[in-house]
């Protein structure tokens, strides 16, 4: 699937520009803008103070407040990606276990089902146009975040959406972060003790996925290499 940009290079280097200079004037710019003559189709945007919780040692808890408005009927939201700026982890959606009415994240978070936005996200429906999404993405990673991030300082990380029609909608959160303490003899026995992520891979997987399952955020990189910046919405 090709992710068209209406922009030329020039444009696009100048609309670069442009964005950064607004943030530089202390504008929050949540995400990376459409070109203005296109409608923008979802607005995602930070809510409410953000946490990630890191071990000492490895792992990731993230608790992400965001509202999503849906500005067009039919958006169907197919894959995600989110990463924290200056790290390389893998971070993913936890999932709520079976039958369970709350949400846990590797023992640090436990947030009831009603307060998370994961499970109205990712159902394989529409977004509503009628009413905003307005909660809580709970995500979780087994890696660890480096050391040069430290309790107390600002962490900024990215979001972004993937819909049925190759769409991109990015947002920027900015994230406090707080240290645990742990001992972790052997990291990668972890069980995930919060229910599984939406990705599912085996070890054979990991090494080359191929077909459905190789994920569609692999279309986003290869737009990014091949065609440059996705379309993305105003956010």
């Amino acid at each position: 699937m090709k992710i068209k940009w209406h922009l030329t290079k020039s444009e696009q280097g100048a609309d670069s520009a442009n964005v950064e200079r607004l943030k530089f004037a202390g504008l929050a710019i949540g995400a990376e803008h459409a070109p203005s003559s296109e409608a923008p189709l979802l607005r995602i945007e930070q809510s409410e103070y953000s946490f990630v919780y890191a071990g000492t040692e490895a792992g990731m808890a993230l608790a992400i407040h965001v509202r999503l408005t849906a500005l067009k009927s039919g958006i169907i939201i197919r894959d995600y990606e989110i990463t924290i700026v200056g790290c390389g982890a893998n971070i993913d959606l936890v999932e709520s276990s079976m039958g369970s009415l709350r949400y846990k994240a590797l023992g640090w978070l436990d947030l009831e089902r009603e307060d998370v936005l994961n499970h109205h996200i990712f159902n394989g429906r529409s977004l509503p146009i009628d009413r905003t999404l307005d909660g809580i993405l709970v995500a979780q990673s087994l890696e660890p975040l480096p050391s040069q991030f430290r309790p107390g300082m600002p962490v900024s990380a990215k979001i972004r959406f993937l819909d049925q029609f190759g769409n991109v909608f990015t947002s920027e959160v900015l994230l406090g972060l707080e240290r645990r303490k742990q001992s972790l003899v052997r990291p990668e026995k972890w069980p995930i003790l919060a229910g599984t992520s939406y990705r599912h891979s085996s070890p054979a997987q990991d090494q080359g996925l191929t077909g459905e399952n190789s994920k569609l955020m692999g279309r986003i990189a290869s737009a990014n290499r091949k065609e440059g910046p996705a379309k993305r919405s105003h956010v």
